[in-house]
């Protein structure tokens, strides 16, 4: 088997449960081999298990995406582990407080920064020299609401500003690299659900919350020769997702 039938290693962080999660199982039943990392050691061996028990292969790897050492020692042990990571999906947020300017704290609006876009970049950092080396490799970063300057969120101005922060991270690294053979894309999920993040309760504006499915499948396509094709781009997963008819 040549590297490139080999199964793809894939990375996805904040893996333990919501849209992370959904991603990690759907790239477990397309053969990867998944990286299941977040912090919390029971939530990863939770979907690690799940993996395993569909017939997979799956790592639970404890990680702080906000602190270089972990990130780096985490990913070294995922190589040992699994092999070279084909794919890296930097999926860890924090939702920040709802709460209007005034009143956000220094310390709240850092932690927001410091998880979602800061833990993008050192995630990305390390696994970068040997996607470079091998000229291939896929980043996915998701994105999220108030992003976009159409889609203003009511109490949210640090999930908001760290969410512009990885579009203009994605599109910057897709500029330095695509030429290299990797893919960088954003995923916007559309207003999910999750444990970490109750949209409905922050975002302004109506609409029915949707699954993180369009997520996770909108993910493992952007890793195909097909989606390698595109690169740059903030993709919306629900819009993506039913134009294909699912």
């Amino acid at each position: 088997m040549t590297a490139a039938e080999q199964p793809q290693v894939v990375v996805v962080t904040g893996a333990g449960a919501g849209i992370g999660r959904a991603i990690a199982l759907e790239f477990g039943r397309s053969g990867a081999r998944v990286a299941v990392a977040a912090r919390t050691r029971s939530d990863i061996e939770a979907v690690a298990a799940e993996i395993a028990g569909a017939g997979g292969t799956a790592l639970p790897a404890a990680i702080d995406v906000k602190d270089p050492g972990s990130v780096e020692a985490t990913l070294r042990d995922i190589r040992r582990a699994l092999g070279p990571i084909d794919v890296l999906v930097n999926n860890a947020g924090a939702p920040g407080p709802r709460a209007f300017t005034q009143d956000v704290t220094p310390a709240e609006f850092l932690e927001v920064i410091q998880t979602n876009l800061w833990g993008a970049f050192l995630c990305t950092k390390f696994v970068l020299p040997a996607m470079v080396a091998s000229r291939r490799g896929c980043i996915i970063n998701m994105t999220g609401g108030g992003a976009a300057s159409d889609r203003p969120l009511r109490g949210g101005i640090a999930y908001a500003s760290s969410k512009a922060g990885v579009e203009g991270f994605t599109r910057n690294l897709a500029f330095e690299v695509s030429a290299l053979g990797i893919a960088v894309n954003a995923i916007q999920p559309g207003r999910v659900d999750t444990r970490g993040f109750p949209a409905a309760t922050i975002t302004s504006g109506a609409g029915n919350l949707v699954p993180p499915d369009h997520a996770a499948r909108l993910a493992v396509w952007l890793t195909t020769d097909e989606g390698r094709q595109l690169s740059g781009q903030t993709i919306d997963a629900v819009e993506w997702d039913r134009a294909r008819g699912a």
